[in-house]
């Protein structure tokens, strides 16, 4: 009997623990989370979703932390590591896109879905060489109420893998607080108006 109760409290606590899926969006099964080698945790807090699904993610007012980023891009890779562990710390959610995959059937669809999402994150692009405005990754955009209301570009300045690819603790330490940071304005509290 005590071991059965033990169980059943075990459970509940291990539920509690898990990060909620609030959002009813249209998760990428075969998703590339695995691809991303930096990650151990067997149960990653960064969930793929498709790009009409963070389309919807903006449009429903949701709020939540959200990264546009590709499996083969070795910034991702590192963020991913940190970002997970962010996520996992605070018991929430990462809502992932990888940029890399298509899911268009034509080119009309594509400029669609692309003219749509900018609508919603070209405030996270930075110049391009051209002089023009770009996404670059890893794009990590802290999302209130269908708003990007703050966001991380990249690792950090002074993190270059060619030069050092193992980040060294002050690196680690700094961009997980700055993803923590992002995760927090998601889940405060709206001020009582």
């Amino acid at each position: 009997m005590m071991k059965k109760l033990m169980m059943i409290v075990l459970c509940v606590f291990m539920l509690g623990c898990t990060p909620k899926e609030q959002y009813k969006l249209d998760y990428v099964t075969d998703g590339s989370i695995s691809q991303f080698t930096e990650i151990t945790d067997k149960e990653p807090s960064i969930k793929e979703i498709s790009l009409p699904s963070a389309i919807t993610f903006f449009e429903n007012k949701y709020s939540g932390v959200m990264v546009f980023a590709k499996p083969d891009s070795r910034y991702s890779q590192k963020a991913f590591a940190v970002l997970n562990q962010a996520a996992k710390d605070a018991g929430v959610t990462v809502y992932y896109v990888d940029v890399s995959r298509k899911f268009y059937k034509t080119e009309e669809e594509f400029t669609r879905y692309r003219e749509k999402v900018e609508e919603f994150i070209d405030v996270t692009y930075l110049e391009n060489q051209q002089g023009g405005k770009s996404l670059y990754i890893p794009d990590v955009m802290a999302v209130k109420n269908g708003r990007v209301v703050d966001f991380h570009v990249g690792i950090l300045d002074d993190y270059d893998l060619d030069v050092n690819p193992k980040m060294t603790e002050e690196q680690y330490q700094k961009i997980y607080n700055i993803y923590a940071d992002l995760i927090k304005i998601t889940t405060a509290k709206d001020p009582a108006k």
